[in-house]
C-alpha cells in the first residue's frame, strides 16, 4: 500500500505494516465517521472502532442517532499505528489524512462527515473548538477545500468510558444528530440585533439606564433580575457590568465611587436577584469594588445551573452558542492579542535601553596592536610610528538582560493571532528566566530593577490592554448574555423532570 512521507517505521527503518483502512459500503455512503487513528485492538482485527470504544460506538451512540454500523462508513485520519497509545501528532495526522482521505471522500461522497475527537477537528478548514462547536453542524470544507459539506464535530466516543459527565454530552450530541438528520431539530441561527453598551461614568448614567429599562423583563415576582459580570486586569478588579434588558448593558470602572454608590442605591431600591456566571469569582470582585451584595434579594450562578442540567457545557460562550446560536468573541481573542502587543512593545523598549549597556570582555594579548597605524608589535612602542601599542582586546556583546529580552520577544511575536491553542506565554517565561537565566547566563536582580526603573513595570495580562471601546463591548456583552442565559435556563428547568418532590425538601 502506498504510504505518506511520515508513516511510522519499524526497527529496520521500513514503513510499518500495521494499517487499518476503512469499514463500510464499497460505494457511496451518506455518513462518514472519522477518528484520529487505530489502536492495538484495531490493528489486530483490521477494523476501525472494533474495541471497547467501538462497542460503545455501535451499541450506544449510533442507535441514539437512529443509525446502524452497516449504514455508515468508519475510518481514521491516520491509518497506521506507531505502537503507542498516544494521539497522532498534528503533523503526522495532516500528512496521512492528506494522503488517503481525498480518495475516501471521493469514493463515499458523504452528506455528513462526523469528526470524532479534538485531533481530527484540525482537518476542517474552519477553526473548530470542541468545547464550543460539538454537536452543532458546520457547513465548511476539509483539507484545504478538497471536500465541501456538513461537518459534525463530536467528542471521541472513548471519552465517555473515562468520564461519565462527558458521556451524557456525547449521548446528547448523537441524539441531536439523529433529530437533525430527520428534520426534527435545527440549530439556533445567529440573530440580527443592535447593541447598546456603554460606560456609566456618573450616578446620572446609572439612573438613566435603570429608567430606560423600566419595561425590561422581570422575574416571577415583578423584580428585575440583572445579568452581572466583572472583569480583572491582572490580579486587580477592573470593572463591574450589568444588564437589565437584552442587548444592552452598562459598565462601571473600579474606583468610580459615584457610580458604585448609585448602583448600590439601585440594589437597595429594587432588591433584584443578581445573576452571575461562576459566581464565587465575580462576587469576590464585586465586593472589592464596594458593591453591597447584601442589598440584593439573592444570587444565581448559571454555571452551576447548566451543570445541573447534565447535558450542557459550563462555559458562558459555549452555552450562548449552543442555546442562542451566537458565537461570542472569546477572552483569548480579545485580551490576549492586545496584551501581547503591550508586552512586545515593552520588550522592544527594554532591548533598546539594554543595548546601550553592552557586556564587555577584556582579553590580554601576547601580540599587541598599534593604536595609530594598526601594526602588530610585541613591544609597548610601535616600531613603525612610535605610538602606543595596545595589548588588551575589548569585545562587546549583548548583556544578559538584553539576551533574555530578545529571546522572549522572538517567541512572543505572533503568538496572539489565535492560531495556536496553547500560545507562547511570556508572562510565565520571563519570570522563569529572571531567576534561572538563559542557557546558563543569569542577570543580576539589580539589573532587572534598573530596567524596571527605566522601562517601567512589565505589562500584565489583562483587559486593560485593550482599546477601551473594545473592552466595553466585550465586557458588557458578557453581562447581556448572562441576563438572557439566566432566562433560558429558567425555561429549560420547567417541567416534571426538574420538579423536586416535597419529601426531598430540607427540613
Amino acid at each position: 500500500m502506498d504510504r505518506c512521507s511520515l508513516c511510522p517505521t519499524d526497527t529496520n527503518g521500513q514503513p510499518c505494516s500495521r494499517i487499518v483502512s476503512c469499514s463500510g459500503p464499497s460505494g457511496r455512503c451518506d455518513f462518514l465517521f472519522l477518528g484520529a487513528g487505530p489502536d492495538k485492538t484495531e490493528i489486530r482485527t483490521g477494523v476501525p472502532y472494533s474495541g471497547l470504544a467501538g462497542e460503545e460506538f455501535n451499541t450506544l451512540y449510533l442507535p441514539l442517532a437512529n443509525l446502524r454500523r452497516d449504514q455508515v462508513a468508519v475510518s481514521n485520519a491516520t491509518l497506521c499505528w506507531d505502537g503507542t497509545a498516544r494521539i497522532p501528532s498534528a503533523k503526522r495526522l495532516a500528512a496521512c489524512a492528506s494522503h488517503h482521505l481525498p480518495e475516501l471522500l471521493d469514493r463515499f461522497r458523504p452528506l455528513v462527515v462526523v469528526l470524532m475527537g479534538g485531533a481530527v477537528q484540525t482537518l476542517c478548514d474552519k477553526r473548530i473548538r470542541l468545547d464550543l462547536h460539538h454537536g452543532i453542524p458546520q457547513y465548511t470544507t476539509l483539507l484545504n477545500g478538497s471536500w465541501q459539506g456538513w461537518v459534525w464535530p463530536s467528542y471521541e466516543p472513548a471519552l465517555g468510558m473515562r468520564d461519565t459527565r462527558m458521556m451524557t454530552q456525547i449521548m446528547d450530541d448523537f441524539r441531536r444528530l439523529g433529530d437533525w438528520l430527520s428534520g426534527d431539530w435545527q440549530p439556533p441561527s445567529q440573530p440580527d440585533y443592535a447593541t447598546d453598551y456603554a460606560i456609566a461614568h456618573t450616578a446620572s448614567d446609572v439612573e438613566c439606564y435603570i429608567r430606560c429599562a423600566i419595561d425590561a423583563p422581570r422575574g416571577h415576582d415583578g423584580r428585575w433580575t440583572p445579568g452581572c459580570d466583572t472583569e480583572r486586569h491582572g490580579g486587580e478588579v477592573w470593572s463591574l457590568q450589568w444588564s437589565v434588558r437584552p442587548h444592552t448593558g452598562r459598565l462601571i470602572r473600579a474606583g468610580n465611587k459615584e457610580a458604585v454608590e448609585a448602583f448600590n442605591h439601585y440594589l437597595a431600591q429594587y432588591r433584584p436577584e443578581m445573576s452571575w456566571h461562576n459566581a464565587p469569582q465575580d462576587l469576590d470582585a464585586a465586593e472589592r469594588m464596594r458593591i453591597d451584595l447584601s442589598l440584593a434579594r439573592g444570587h444565581r450562578d448559571t454555571m452551576q445551573e447548566a451543570f445541573q442540567l447534565c447535558t450542557l457545557p459550563q462555559g458562558l460562550k459555549a452555552l450562548v452558542y449552543r442555546l442562542f446560536g451566537v458565537e461570542m468573541r472569546s477572552w483569548e481573542d480579545t485580551v490576549w492579542p492586545a496584551s501581547i502587543a503591550a508586552m512586545t512593545a515593552w520588550l522592544e523598549r527594554g532591548i533598546e535601553i539594554e543595548a546601550q549597556r553592552p557586556g564587555v570582555e577584556l582579553t590580554e594579548l601576547t601580540m599587541g596592536k598599534c593604536i595609530v597605524c594598526g601594526k602588530r608589535n610585541k613591544r609597548a612602542v610601535c616600531s613603525v610610528c612610535g605610538s602606543t601599542v595596545n595589548f588588551v582586546k575589548r569585545e562587546e556583546f549583548p548583556n544578559n538582560v538584553e539576551s533574555i529580552l530578545r529571546h522572549i520577544l522572538r517567541y512572543a511575536i505572533g503568538t496572539g493571532t489565535g492560531e495556536k491553542e496553547k500560545p507562547y506565554n511570556p508572562w510565565k517565561k520571563l519570570p522563569e528566566m529572571m531567576t534561572e537565566g538563559l542557557r546558563g547566563k543569569v542577570a543580576r536582580p539589580a539589573d532587572w530593577e534598573r530596567l524596571k526603573e527605566e522601562a517601567g513595570e512589565m505589562p500584565v495580562l489583562g483587559i486593560g490592554n485593550c482599546d477601551l471601546e473594545e473592552a466595553v463591548q466585550y465586557a458588557a456583552g458578557d453581562a447581556d448574555w448572562e441576563l438572557q442565559l439566566a432566562g433560558k435556563l429558567s425555561e429549560l428547568r420547567k417541567g416534571k423532570r426538574w420538579e423536586v418532590d416535597i419529601q426531598d425538601y430540607d427540613e
